[in-house]
């Protein structure tokens, strides 16, 4: 509440349980407290948020005028009221974590089955990470990306192996039916009502700054920021792992490839940073064998 943090620069340091103070001793006992003002000093309500006997948190309030009891009563009331909702909510955030995870599951069991694409999902969530790091963005879009960064592929299950695990390359036909996979993976994920954004990173991450990408042909600004950053990832590291049509490229020459590519395939502003991320952490990575003795490159 803005009327709680009244007369503060900054919010106050953590607080230990051991501390003599009215937000730990609630903590720590359970209890609410009232603290009268006094003089210059501000009067303080403290009341522990429970959970089935778990205190999550601290609910404090102050303000010139003293407290009283039916304050501390609406205040409770209020704490009881939103503990059922809070309780859904953590449960239905760890639904949210298992599914993930078993999609993710079921991400590496598709990477398993080619050695080619092995690990695949989890390099790409590295680079994209790297990317949205040193682009400072927010920890809530760091842990968005690392969730898409995972499952970006998980549309490839709607694919046909026959095509998924062609040694060779596609024909326009089969082209077009791997194209289809952001949609199908969008489509899995968005089932699942936390996960919405990262649904919408999935769908667009091969989307093309020119316009020509697919599967709706949003231009520029119009494809979602973390789409454009997991596109550059996605790309880096498609070509730095060797391919049955093609070997890897190297490190400095899949840099060159995506530098030749901004503006078109790629939004300029996320090369520039990518060239920045490159030179920082993965200049001078160096292809390893794959299980089958193929060659597969890793940062």
């Amino acid at each position: 509440l803005p009327e709680a943090w009244e007369g503060f620069s900054s919010p106050p340091p953590p607080l230990g349980l051991e501390e003599d103070n009215p937000v730990s001793k609630s903590l720590r006992e359970s209890l609410p407290y009232l603290i009268p003002a006094q003089g210059k000093e501000k009067a303080l309500l403290v009341s522990p948020f429970t959970i089935k006997g778990e205190n999550l948190g601290v609910l404090t309030l102050c303000r010139g005028a003293s407290f009283n009891k039916d304050d501390l009563f609406f205040v409770n009331l209020i704490l009881d009221r939103a503990g059922p909702l809070a309780e859904n909510f953590i449960l239905y955030e760890s639904i949210v974590l298992n599914l993930h995870d078993a999609l993710r599951a079921l991400v590496k069991a598709l990477e398993a089955k080619d050695p080619y694409t092995k690990e695949h999902s989890e390099r790409v969530t590295t680079y994209a990470l790297y990317l949205a790091e040193e682009m400072g963005l927010s920890q809530e879009a760091l842990e968005t990306l690392r969730f898409a960064g995972h499952l970006h592929d998980v549309g490839k299950v709607g694919i046909a192996d026959a095509i998924l695990l062609k040694p060779g390359r596609l024909t326009r036909e089969e082209y077009e039916i791997i194209k289809q996979h952001p949609v199908i993976g969008a489509e899995i994920v968005g089932h699942i009502g936390l996960l919405q954004e990262e649904a919408r990173i999935i769908r667009y991450h091969h989307e093309r700054y020119d316009g020509r990408g697919y599967p709706e042909g949003l231009k520029g600004k119009d494809i979602p920021l973390l789409a454009r950053v997991l596109a550059v990832a996605d790309a880096y590291d498609a070509m730095t792992t060797k391919r049955p049509y093609r070997p890897s490229l190297t490190p400095e020459t899949a840099l060159k490839e995506i530098l030749r590519c901004s503006g078109t395939q790629f939004d300029p502003e996320i090369v520039e940073v990518f060239r920045e991320v490159w030179r920082k952490k993965l200049a001078g990575t160096e292809p390893m064998e794959a299980e089958d003795g193929r060659q597969e490159s890793v940062a």
